[in-house]
């Protein structure tokens, strides 16, 4: 059925503006060669875009050929850069810091190098990208690199000179001006390296630095002190201490090494100042008048010695009130207090001749005059000032033009210690030592010791001095070329002036001695052997080899006047050798103490013991001898079992032999043929007769020769 059209009562076309007539032709384009058109651009579009693509690949390869050579320059700008860079890491301190400009610029030099031989631009903007990126981080690390290389030099030229500082302090500890002014520089170095670290004003490390730095300096300083001068050295670091001016380490580090100096120098050094008097403690108060006599005698004519000190004249006073005079005697009595002092004494007028030729004037004046003195002032030393200069406190620099008043004290007090018993000296030691450290036991103790150890080294010179002017005198008193013994004291110091010298150099209850002995010269021609000095010289003879000798008999040897003993001049020569051996040091010959350890089982065994005295020397004086004559025979010390052979052959029991009736070959009786031949042997030898036992050890070292040496004896 169809579809109702429909229906509109208003028109539907409406008037249209085109020019008439119009007419619309739809021809194709084909139907003109479109087609052709169409396919000839259809393909000029393929033919360009194959173009395209085949310029597109031949451009990436390229790229990537520009990219292969800029990579490889890269590589090897990444091996020079490396290169550089350990040269300039491996720099330090001032050095690195130097030498940053010329690295950063030795590292762009190389970059531009590589980067000239690229001739793309492509290249080298690629090589840009990579090795501009290397440089930076390169160039910023040898920057922080050389700025703490810098930081670290700068801190290390500020401890450099914080240690010369320091150095300085410890050569030169008692400058000090120089200390001040470097411990001011040494604050300010403390703070500079402060600043390098970046710390505050506040900041505690700031305060640690500059405390550590002053603590070090004064350490170096205390401590220099310390080595000579130890006792200052501790005044120094107690207030150091209290101060702040020194850490805690450093304290406890100081106080041990100043209480070490202490004990071994200052003890030294305390103990030598002491026995030369500088203390002037042994004259604080009142001492006996023998000791007073000793320490003015120590004062004014030191140089003298016995007798001799009577005559001196001093030299001329230079200055003062006795000024051109020249003083008299021992004690140096000026002439012109000569007629007052003799008056005030009550003693008669002298000349100054007579006067100096009068040992007991002089001892009267002396005593009656500095005892009053003492007795006034109430100490040696106030007397003694008042004895050199008139006033008992002068001023301490004006003297005689020889000494000033505290160098003259100085030397009387060094003649009081020295003339002081040993318990006195021993408690001012002690008092000494407690003024230079109070309340250190340890040190008293010490101090103490090395006084004594002083006395003992100055008896033992003095025992040398006198064993040398007896060993004079002993020479002097022997015969002439014609066999004349000395009768007289002119017979002994004309014989040289060493003679004269000596024989003024001994005490005068010494010259006594001699004195006898000239006149048993006179009588009897010397001492003749009896049985008591015989007895006697035996007894010394054994104490001096014995290697069991008792500091007491020690003592007793070095204390003996040998040159004096009333015996034959043959066994006192003997004594004095030993008395010799033994001033040396040589207390027990080593080889005879070496022998009697080796022996001393069998000696135990055998019964020759110390504990008898007789039978025990004669043991050793026979075994001394044949040990000799066997260093001798073997030119060799012999060993332990030589030893105990020849000791075994000595004591062995040979009653059953035919060539000796005798138990023990040491203590075989000699014949007087034997005694003879010994005797003729010897003298002949040394030119004077032997001692008994002399004779009986020589006799019994040949017996063992004859017996058991490789060369039998004559």
């Amino acid at each position: 059925m169809a579809s109702p059209v429909p229906y509109s009562p208003d028109p539907q076309i409406a008037p249209q503006d085109r020019p008439i007539p119009y007419r619309e032709v739809n021809a194709p384009v084909a139907a003109f060669g479109g087609a052709t058109a169409a396919a000839l651009e259809s393909q000029g579009q393929v033919v360009e875009g194959v173009g395209k693509e085949l310029f597109s690949r031949a451009l990436a390869i390229q790229q990537l050929n520009q990219q292969a050579d800029a990579s490889e320059k890269v590589a090897a700008y990444t091996t020079k850069l490396g290169d550089e860079y350990n040269k300039f890491s491996s720099l330090s301190g001032k050095a690195a810091s130097d030498a940053y400009q010329p690295f950063a610029d030795k590292i762009n030099s190389i970059r531009e190098d590589i980067r000239g031989t690229l001739t793309s631009p492509f290249a080298q903007r690629a090589f840009d990208q990579e090795s501009r990126s290397m440089q930076a981080r390169a160039q910023w690390t040898a920057g922080r690199y050389a700025g703490d290389q810098n930081k670290s030099y700068l801190k290390g030229a500020a401890q450099a000179e914080q240690d010369g500082y320091s150095n300085y302090a410890l050569a030169n500890p008692t400058d000090d001006a120089s200390f001040q002014v470097g411990k001011q520089k040494t604050i300010d170095l403390a703070n500079h390296k402060a600043d390098l670290d970046n710390l505050s004003a506040d900041d505690p490390m700031r305060k640690q630095m500059v405390q550590q730095a002053t603590s070090t300096l004064t350490a170096s300083r205390i401590q220099g002190l310390a080595k000579d001068q130890p006792f200052t050295a501790a005044k120094m670091l107690d207030a150091a201490s209290k101060a702040g001016d020194i850490s805690g380490q450093d304290l406890g580090r100081l106080t041990e090494y100043v209480n070490r100096q202490k004990l071994n120098v200052g003890t030294r050094q305390g103990a030598s100042d002491f026995m030369a008097g500088k203390g002037t403690s042994f004259g604080e108060g009142k001492v006996s008048i023998d000791q007073a006599m000793e320490g003015i005698h120590g004062a004014e004519t030191p140089g003298y010695k016995g007798d001799a000190a009577y005559s001196a004249r001093g030299p001329v006073v230079k200055e003062g009130p006795y000024a051109g005079q020249q003083a008299i005697g021992k004690y140096q009595v000026m002439p012109g207090n000569l007629p007052s002092w003799l008056k005030e004494a009550g003693m008669p007028a002298m000349s100054e001749d007579e006067f100096a030729g009068s040992k007991d004037a002089q001892e009267q004046l002396f005593k009656t005059r500095f005892g009053g003195l003492m007795e006034k002032y109430g100490s040696f030393n106030k007397a003694a000032n008042v004895w050199f200069t008139g006033k008992p406190d002068p001023d301490p620099n004006k003297g005689d033009g020889y000494n000033t008043p505290p160098q003259y004290l100085q030397k009387a007090n060094a003649a009081l210690a020295h003339a002081s018993s040993g318990a006195a000296l021993s408690t001012a030691a002690r008092g000494e030592a407690e003024r230079l450290a109070p309340g250190d036991a340890l040190f008293a103790d010490n101090f103490q010791q090395h006084v004594e150890l002083l006395r003992a080294r100055e008896e033992s010179i003095r025992r040398q001095d006198e064993y040398n002017n007896q060993n004079t005198i002993f020479g002097a008193m022997a015969a002439d070329d014609q066999g004349k013994l000395p009768t007289s004291v002119e017979d002994i110091t004309g014989k040289s002036p060493e003679a004269k010298i000596a024989w003024d150099a001994l005490p005068e209850k010494d010259q006594a001695t001699h004195r006898r002995e000239l006149i048993a010269n006179a009588s009897r021609g010397g001492y003749a052997a009896t049985p008591q000095n015989e007895a006697e010289y035996t007894r010394l003879l054994g104490m001096a080899l014995s290697s069991d000798r008792s500091p007491e008999e020690t003592k007793e040897l070095l204390d003996l006047n040998a040159s004096m003993l009333p015996m034959p001049r043959a066994w006192r020569d003997d004594i004095m050798k030993r008395q010799a051996s033994i001033m040396k040091g040589l207390e027990v010959d080593p080889q005879m103490g070496k022998a009697l350890k080796a022996a001393a089982g069998m000696l135990g065994e055998a019964g020759i013991s110390p504990k008898n005295k007789d039978d025990y020397n004669q043991f050793v004086g026979a075994y001394h001898n044949v040990i000799q004559g066997w260093v001798d025979e073997n030119k060799k010390q012999p060993k332990d079992d030589d030893l105990k052979e020849i000791a075994g052959n000595l004591i062995k029991d040979r009653s059953q032999h035919w060539w000796n009736s005798a138990d023990r070959l040491y203590a075989t009786e000699m014949k007087p043929e034997d005694t003879a031949k010994v005797t003729a042997v010897y003298r002949k030898a040394h030119g004077t007769d032997p001692s008994p036992t002399e004779i009986h050890d020589i006799w019994v070292a040949s017996q063992y020769q004859y017996f058991f040496g490789k060369k039998k004896a004559q």
